[in-house]
């Protein structure tokens, strides 16, 4: 194998063009400690030349198990060379193995000399076959103001501290609120969002101030967008939960733009790797893991004072899953402030790098890193997930992986705000015994007229017929009786409109067939504000609900008939 005469010389002035084969003198490894992964640093030489090259961490299987060594010989394919705080750094991205050292001959090619020794040498005085003449000036080259136009592209797992002039392009998977801060230094604002890339790495950023102002719009989750002119950092764990070995600063000359269409279609969403609860219950403490459960209860939001003096917003959720097991996770800040009726439907939630905890033996936490999804309906688990619940999820003794002191479970049935019940789908009501109390989630397709009819007691009542229809195909009568029946009922108007209702407390009866009665203490919200259920189902109803034939659990409703008799 022959090497590139002059290979390093190029390298050393920036050219990247061609593809040298060198010859590796030396190999040694850097600890990567709390900041990632190990980086394996080389001694390159061309024969006459050195140079120091650092591995990118894709490349550490090439030095610990097949064969990259001392005196072996390489081709650099793809590298990058920058000159970072007056010296040379050269990043390695991806290179081939042409000879072990025994087919070198267990021997260094030539005397090579440290190439910054060639700094001031003639043009002339070394030869570069694969690329241009490099300069024979020995001074620095003026470093570009770094503009858009400047910046290449790279893949997040690429970057590193000593590469530069770089910009990634990603989609937002995730964002905070922007929040201020105060210091005896001074004071200012920031917020955080998460990237991921068409490879599928992932890394937060932080914008500061004037960055803050002016890119937290163009940063909406699910946005796909052009990021740079941003500072490396080593990530810090205790606030990320990506894999990331570094995270991003913004400061005020931070270049954010929409990305192109072509690119934006190429990178995908977030990628989960959900864990069933079963699983986080051998899960160390310490790990982050991404959950798909139900919401089976919710505790009010209280604000809590750290002991650094830091005040911060918290609420605690009780999840379940169909592995049998219920814990309990705590929501912090914004996404904690939200409306508890949201809570109250028992969404299934997406939660992607919650922090898992030893507290009351196994609990689950978000971080500012946390990705929170509601009815993500899109993933593929989800409808089985969500027919679990509705069939039989509610009704399941589950076991509790998070315990108070007195070894009682934490949260679940007595969660403030679990309701009554859970909702469930009205295809689950035909195997719900009868005469039980039920709590649905439903489009109210059509109404009867107000009717007054006779009750068991002997007093008139007015009723009046709700048709209600879900997405599981289902449609069921429910009776609504007394004044919330009646024509100059404040209701009234509302029925022509199709409205959600969220109903709390209706008895389920068998009479003709499956129907519901909404009493005096059934609790009726027509289409509720911050229900994600209520949202997904107008949704369905919108874009083809109203067109389909659903399956009728319920005698159509005749005259005053059906509803099992008023309860007013």
């Amino acid at each position: 194998v022959s090497l590139t005469y002059g290979g390093v010389y190029t390298l050393y002035k920036g050219d990247t063009s061609g593809r040298p084969v060198l010859q590796v003198l030396e190999m040694r490894r850097n600890p990567g400690g709390s900041a990632g992964a190990d980086r394996y640093v080389l001694l390159l030489s061309d024969g006459a030349h050195t140079q120091k090259a650092m591995l990118a961490p894709e490349l550490n299987p090439l030095a610990e198990a097949r064969g990259l060594c001392a005196l072996c010989a390489v081709r650099l394919v793809d590298y990058l060379s920058n000159e970072v705080d007056g010296r040379r750094v050269v990043v390695v991205n991806e290179m081939e193995l042409l000879a072990s050292p025994e087919e070198m001959g267990n021997r260094k090619v030539g005397s090579p000399v440290p190439v910054e020794t060639q700094g001031a040498a003639s043009p002339n005085s070394v030869a570069s076959p694969s690329g241009p003449t490099p300069s024979a000036s020995g001074a620095r080259t003026p470093r570009p103001e770094a503009d858009a136009s400047a910046l290449t592209e790279l893949p997040i797992a690429r970057l590193s501290p000593y590469v530069q002039r770089w910009k990634v392009v990603g989609r937002v998977t995730a964002r905070t609120g922007v929040k201020h801060w105060s210091k005896p230094t001074g004071s200012g604002r920031l917020f955080s969002a998460n990237i991921i890339d068409r490879e599928g790495s992932e890394i937060r950023c932080t914008f500061f101030n004037e960055a803050a102002d002016r890119c937290y719009g163009l940063l909406e989750v699910g946005r796909a967008v052009e990021l740079g002119n941003g500072r490396l950092k080593a990530a810090n764990k205790q606030y990320s939960t990506l894999d990331a070995e570094y995270e991003i600063n913004f400061g005020e000359e931070a270049h954010v733009v929409p990305a192109a269409a072509g690119a934006a279609a190429e990178i995908g969403g977030p990628k989960y790797r959900f864990r069933p609860l079963e699983g986080v219950a051998s899960t160390d403490p310490g790990s982050t893991v991404d959950v798909l459960a139900v919401v089976k209860g919710h505790s009010e939001a209280r604000d809590i004072t750290t002991r650094q003096g830091k005040e911060l917003t918290k609420r605690e959720l009780t999840l379940a899953d169909d592995s049998g097991y219920q814990i309990q996770a705590t929501i912090w800040g914004d996404r904690a402030r939200e409306p508890p009726s949201q809570w109250a439907s028992h969404p299934v939630v997406a939660l992607r790098g919650v922090r898992v905890s030893d507290w009351g033996g196994r609990s689950i936490s978000t971080g500012a890193s946390t990705d929170v999804s509601i009815e993500p309906t899109t993933l593929p688990d989800y409808k089985k997930l969500r027919n679990w619940w509705d069939f039989s999820g509610h009704k399941q003794a589950l076991t509790a992986l998070t315990l108070n002191a007195d070894g009682t479970p934490a949260g679940g049935e007595d969660d403030p705000g679990a309701g009554s019940g859970a909702y469930v789908s009205l295809a689950s009501l035909e195997t719900t015994p009868p005469n039980e109390n039920v709590d649905v989630v439903a489009v109210v397709r059509s109404a009867s007229e107000p009717q007054t009819v006779m009750s068991r007691n002997g007093r008139e009542v007015v009723k009046r017929t709700l048709t209600l229809v879900d997405d599981s195909g289902v449609q069921v009568n429910a009776a609504l009786w007394g004044e919330r029946a009646a024509a100059d009922s404040p209701l009234a108007p509302r029925w022509a409109e199709c409205p959600v209702a969220a109903v709390r407390g209706a008895r389920l009866s068998d009479y003709d067939g499956r129907s519901l009665s909404l009493g005096q203490t059934a609790r009726l919200d027509l289409d509720p504000e911050g229900l994600a259920r209520a949202g997904a189902l107008r949704a369905w109803f919108a874009e083809r609900g109203n067109l389909i034939d659903p399956r009728p659990l319920s005698v159509p409703p005749e005259g005053g008939g059906g509803g099992g008799g008023g309860d007013g």
